[in-house]
């Protein structure tokens, strides 16, 4: 292989992972509604992504936290998160196919202060 094409592949990777962590935010992100979690697709359409009485649990976690599972469900999270971020949410549900869902929204603490109080769930520690 010749430098050029190193370097060339190293930028390459270099422009893909800036792209995807500033421009995957315009694409999909988490809203808090009434009867639970919504992703937006491009900001405008809604598609419900799990219900406020399928939650039992909404906290945040660190990036090192996520590297080490802690239970044989979190090898199968599933991962939705659109940023590198420091601080990921991990959403706990009732589900068989979607026990553990993992999202970067870009207010963690305050994402998981508005889960945390939807009708039906209690404080959680």
């Amino acid at each position: 292989m010749t430098l050029e094409f190193i370097l060339g592949f190293v930028l390459l990777l270099g422009v893909l992972v800036l792209a995807y962590q500033y421009g995957a935010r315009y694409i999909l992100d988490y809203v808090v509604g009434r009867n639970g979690i919504y992703l937006r697709v491009f900001r405008f359409i809604p598609l419900k992504l799990v219900g406020a009485d399928a939650i039992v649990e909404c906290r945040t976690m660190g990036a090192r936290d996520l590297l080490v599972p802690r239970t044989p469900s979190s090898l199968f999270a599933w991962r939705l998160g659109n940023r590198f971020a420091a601080t990921y949410v991990v959403v706990r549900t009732r589900h068989w196919y979607m026990r553990i869902i993992v999202l970067t929204p870009s207010d963690p603490d305050r994402f998981c202060e508005q889960v945390n109080r939807l009708p039906g769930l209690g404080p959680f520690s």
